[in-house]
């Protein structure tokens, strides 16, 4: 009888929790930045609004893209990019700024998740179900501790978080 690899359900978990929590942690960490330097309470919903409006568009575009150029490069063009994002609020000053950054942010976001899920099929082989219930668990674990990791960095200063979440990019 041949034993079931645990090694693909294991990488599908660190690939969804590593894309994950640079995402959720700039969730929090950008709102808190504009407000510093003097967003309205609008400007800081608009945050939100231009992330979900500008990945609601690109996720499937960059998800067919990512089938014809290949799921690997998507995702590591998309992390890159978003390294870039990430480390780029340390030099804004402007709550509009934000916003442009949030719209990048997106932009980035939507060349990795079509990407990561696509990953995680293939990794799963024959089992998606548990392809997919990694996957999920990935993002809800990173999702989960961000905040937490994101706040204890900020007591040290606005640029740790942005650190911290460039390297896990990175990973």
């Amino acid at each position: 009888m041949k034993s079931k690899s645990y090694l693909p359900y294991l990488m599908i978990f660190l690939i969804s929790l590593t894309a994950q929590i640079p995402l959720t942690s700039m969730r929090y960490v950008v709102p808190y930045l504009a407000h510093i330097y003097g967003a309205s309470i609008f400007i800081i919903g608009l945050l939100g609004t231009v992330y979900g409006l500008v990945y609601f568009i690109l996720a499937s575009i960059f998800g067919r893209l990512s089938d014809k150029f290949g799921i690997k490069k998507m995702a590591s063009l998309g992390m890159i990019l978003y390294v870039l994002v990430v480390l780029s609020y340390n030099f804004y000053n402007k709550p509009f700024e934000f916003i442009i950054g949030r719209f990048f942010e997106a932009v980035a976001m939507a060349m990795v998740w079509p990407a990561v899920e696509s990953l995680s099929s293939m990794l799963g082989g024959k089992s998606k179900e548990e392809a997919l219930l990694m996957y999920t668990f990935g993002w809800s674990v990173g999702a989960s501790i961000a905040p937490y990791i994101s706040a204890y960095l900020l007591v040290y200063g606005y640029i740790y978080p942005l650190i911290f979440s460039s390297l896990i990019s990175l990973i």
